[in-house]
């Protein structure tokens, strides 16, 4: 498969300030990487596409893709400076489990359908100063950021704000496990979940979801809020962590009346440590915890 722009085994190439873009929906990428392309760099550019909710015309704008083999990735790509607008998914960054260092900095991710931000499988993700906007997508579960990465992972300083159609997850984690004397980070995160137009929905929309089995994570110095409705969570943890995972500083805040923090186990809850964070709720529960606390 190629993209409108396709790396084939391309080492140490830049792309700089370009246009680039398809009105053809079939495309995987619009930038496409593939073949052990390697250390490379697209560095502002404004890449867009029609939005297209169709699951046959789900283009991603910036697609990386690997063989199902060792050391097949396309290791070291660096995004900076650069507009993302439209497509199914923003940037998809998948590798076969040993990737080394991708990094997604300095980028902003505007009204994409599914995903602004995928993160599949990796190592050393850095994911750091992005804006992510999106008012537009009427998918439900849209994901701000979805990552599955391990080692020195890093969701620094970014900026979300999502007002979409349907409910939605500004960050969902599905693995972010460092190491006992590196931590992975969520840290210095301004989050904004706000209601859209539509009438209220069935599923909540939540500001951070938390799967099970996380190990060596620090969530510290994010401003989160929602402000939709009742279902709407803060914080949603989904299973037990494994081990150091750990909650502090942080200002979570739920302004249309539901619980910040949501927890179906109450041992889920008690899997993680939880200190000097500051939570509001103008409803009458801060915790949905089996039972409201």
């Amino acid at each position: 498969d190629y993209g409108v722009v396709t790396f084939d085994g391309a080492d140490y190439t830049t792309l700089q300030a370009l246009e680039i873009s398809t009105e053809d929906l079939t495309y995987p990428g619009v930038i496409h990487l593939r073949n052990e392309s390697r250390h490379v760099t697209i560095d502002s550019c404004y890449v867009h596409a029609p939005k297209s909710s169709n699951i046959q015309q789900k283009v991603t704008l910036l697609n990386m893709y690997a063989k199902s083999k060792a050391n097949a990735n396309n290791d070291h790509l660096t995004l900076r400076r650069s507009l993302l607008e439209g497509g199914y998914i923003g940037v998809r960054l998948g590798g076969t489990g040993t990737v080394a260092l991708p990094k997604e900095v300095g980028g902003r991710i505007l009204n994409n359908v599914s995903k602004a931000i995928y993160v599949a499988r990796e190592a050393d993700a850095h994911i750091e100063d992005n804006i992510v906007e999106n008012e537009t997508s009427t998918h439900n579960d849209f994901n701000a950021v979805d990552i599955d990465a391990t080692g020195d992972v890093r969701l620094a300083r970014n900026r979300i704000n999502l007002s979409t159609k349907g409910y939605c997850t500004a960050i969902y984690v599905r693995n972010m496990s460092g190491l006992p004397t590196a931590q992975a980070q969520i840290v210095n995160n301004v989050v904004m979940v706000g209601q859209g137009t539509t009438p209220p929905r069935r599923n909540a929309s939540k500001a951070l979801t938390l799967k099970g089995d996380q190990a060596n994570l620090l969530v510290a110095h994010n401003n989160l809020c929602v402000e939709g409705n009742e279902k709407d969570i803060t914080v949603s943890i989904l299973g037990k962590m494994a081990d150091n995972v750990r909650l502090t500083n942080n200002l979570f805040a739920n302004m249309g009346k539901g619980a910040v923090y949501q927890c179906a186990r109450q041992e889920n809850l008690a899997s993680l440590r939880l200190d000097h964070n500051n939570l509001y709720t103008n409803g009458t529960s801060l915790a949905d915890v089996r039972t409201p606390v």
